[in-house]
């Protein structure tokens, strides 16, 4: 529950800041790296916030959904890796525009 909530707080904040036309994009994913909770490069946080808002909202439900069947099940610390793989796998095998799809896993 935690990490949907993080994923939630994430996408409010990206479009509270996509809303700030006084502020540069480069400054905005400075703002953005400043609260997240988990790490992202730079240039994927440009390309979220690049997103149309459609393509935003798709993709943070998208990701929901990834996150709902993984930790569904929960993983076990020795099956973290296989779980990334697998997490992989399914993410590349999804019908998402090169927009939504701004980085490897």
């Amino acid at each position: 529950m935690n990490m949907k909530e993080v994923i939630s707080v994430f996408f409010d904040n990206v479009r509270d800041l996509k809303m700030q036309n006084n502020i540069s994009n480069s400054r905005k994913s400075q703002l953005l790296e400043e609260e997240l909770e988990f790490e992202l490069e730079n240039n994927h946080l440009l390309n979220i916030l690049r997103m149309d808002y459609k393509s935003l909202n798709h993709f943070e439900n998208t990701l929901t959904d990834l996150i709902n069947q993984v930790m569904g099940a929960g993983i076990k610390e020795e099956d973290l890796l296989y779980e990334k793989e697998n997490l992989k796998a399914t993410f590349e095998s999804l019908n998402l525009s090169s927009e939504e799809k701004p980085w490897d896993l």
